[in-house]
Order: structure tokens, then C-alpha cells, then sequence
């Protein structure tokens, strides 16, 4: 009995055999409760996401006024100075 006889009659014992019943119960199951799970950590994005605007904010400000110094180089030396002459 060649290869091609061979498929042909597992074919045809294929067609006739019944179909096993399938249970995808627990998989689904699993999924829902991880989907519930990742759902609960899902506020970790936008608290870290304004603890970074927060960050971001303050660097700002600080560079800002590094700035300023650079403008008027000895605006920082004589800062004190303006303040008893005013």
C-alpha cells in the first residue's frame, strides 16, 4: 500500500469519526480574570504619567530662572546688593 492509499483511508475513517466535544470554559475563564486583572492596574499609567508633568514642571521653573541669570550675568552677584539699596 502506497503513501496516497494510505491518506485516502485515514481520510475516509476521518470523515465518519465523531467529533470530540470541546470545553473552552476554563480557558475563557482564565482570560476575563486577567483582563480583570490588567484592568486594575490601570491607573498606574496616568499617576505616573503626572508625576512626570509634575518632574517636568519643576525642571522648567529651575531652567527658567537659570535663565535668567544668563540674561544679566551678574544679576546673581549683585542680587543682594539691589536688595539693601532698594
Amino acid at each position: 500500500m502506497d503513501a496516497f492509499e494510505r491518506f485516502e483511508t485515514l481520510a475516509g475513517l476521518a470523515r465518519v469519526e465523531p467529533i470530540p466535544p470541546l470545553d473552552v470554559t476554563q480557558r475563557v475563564l482564565g482570560g476575563i480574570r486577567r483582563a480583570e486583572r490588567a484592568s486594575a492596574v490601570q491607573w498606574v499609567l496616568p499617576v505616573v504619567s503626572g508625576l512626570s508633568a509634575v518632574a517636568a514642571a519643576v525642571v522648567a521653573v529651575l531652567a527658567l530662572q537659570a535663565w535668567d541669570m544668563l540674561t544679566d550675568p551678574l544679576a546673581g552677584i549683585f542680587s543682594s546688593l539691589t536688595v539693601v539699596i532698594q
